[in-house]
């Protein structure tokens, strides 16, 4: 998201574009799992995994991958769950072209 027009005379525009757009790059789950992180902090594993139902799993990979980018909670979004191999017909075309002809 690009914002076409400039403010002249303001400085720090640029700044304060590029947090707005941060801002919308965080998505309500990456908020509630920091949120989560840091009442595992504050109370302990137990109370967590009882009080939100993540599993300790769970919560070591969220918080490897929220350290690893220094702190930023948009390493907290969602991943996609699209598998990285779809599986794809080996029928040919010609074949599926004449099933449909004789029905």
């Amino acid at each position: 998201m690009q914002i076409k027009y400039t403010l002249p005379g303001l400085k720090g525009y640029k700044r304060l574009e590029r947090i707005y757009y941060n801002s919308l790059m965080i998505s309500e789950e990456a908020k509630r799992r920091k949120k989560i992180l840091e009442f595992w902090e504050k109370y302990g594993l137990a109370a967590t995994t009882e009080a939100f139902g993540v599993s300790r799993r769970t919560l070591f990979r969220w918080k490897k991958s929220f350290n690893n980018a220094d702190g930023d909670i948009k390493a907290l979004n969602p991943k996609s769950r699209r598998p990285k191999r779809v599986r794809e017909s080996k029928v040919p075309i010609e074949v599926i072209k004449e099933i449909k002809r004789l029905r």
